[in-house]
Parts: C-alpha cells; structure tokens; sequence
C-alpha cells in the first residue's frame, strides 16, 4: 500500500464526513537507482574471512591444533581450567567460533579438547556456542557480500 499524501488524506476525510466513497489511484513511484551488485565495501568481510585463513596456514598456527600440542600442555590446561573455568570457558568459546569462521582445520580436534577440559556436558554445551557464534559470523559475511547477486537472481 502506498502511502497517501496530506492533500489525499485531506480529501479522503472530507469525503468520509459528507458519506462519499472515494478511490484513489497512487501516483507511480519513481524508479529508485540501480544498485551495483558488487562493490568493495561489500567484500571486506569475506577478504577479512579469507585472510584469516591464508595468514592461519603461512604462520604455521596449525602445529597448535594437534594432539602432539595436546599432549605437551596437558597439565597446564587442565590446571588453567581447574582455577579459572569462566576465563576458560569464555577462551575456549572464542577459539571456536574463530575456527568456525575462518573455517580453520582442526574442528573435531577442538571438539575433543572441549570435553577433555570441561567435561562430557560443559563441553558440549560450549562447542554448540563457539559453532553457532562462527556459524552466525559466516552467514553474516556472506549474506553481506552476496545478497545482491542472489536477489538479482
């Protein structure tokens, strides 16, 4: 429904007051300007995506995400966990859902840290949290950069 002017508005009163039934026609809207369908702005979140990714495997980050590095800082994480476990939890959310995002190697290797640390529940519970939160960035990048392109579509 198109939105009526005040002069049609002022008309249609007028009209309901003296018992007249009247229809008006909307005046055709201008076309709005055509949207380029791709532009920088729009691409920065999936270069930032990108990014991430390239700089995770030219630094060498994945000798991190390996059960050789679980093995040598067992006890460190564990005692870590045992004395701060909100500091733990919140860190171990936020390694998540950074891997989900950047679509980093190493998902089910966080999986098992997640309830080697916290449990069968805890950990679970805060792996469901750092997908979905990686899970909803993604989308959002995405959804950010391609809408048009779908939507011309």
């Amino acid at each position: 429904m198109v939105a009526a002017t005040p002069v049609c508005r002022m008309r249609r009163s007028i009209a309901r007051k003296r018992g007249f039934l009247l229809i008006f026609r909307p005046m055709a809207q201008p076309d709005p300007p055509a949207k380029r369908l791709w532009s920088i702005g729009r691409l920065v979140p999936v270069a930032v995506i990108a990014a991430g990714l390239v700089l995770f495997h030219l630094l060498g980050l994945e000798r991190y995400l390996s059960l050789d590095a679980l093995r040598a800082h067992h006890a460190q994480l564990a005692a870590w966990t045992g004395r701060d476990p909100v500091a733990a939890a919140a860190a171990y959310i936020a390694l998540y859902t950074v891997a989900v995002a950047f679509s980093l190697p190493g998902g089910a290797l966080l999986t098992v840290i997640g309830g080697f640390l916290f449990g069968l529940y805890l950990g679970a519970a805060y792996t469901i949290v750092g997908a979905t939160l990686g899970a909803i960035a993604v989308f959002l990048a995405a959804r950010g950069a391609f809408r048009e392109v779908f939507a011309a579509r």
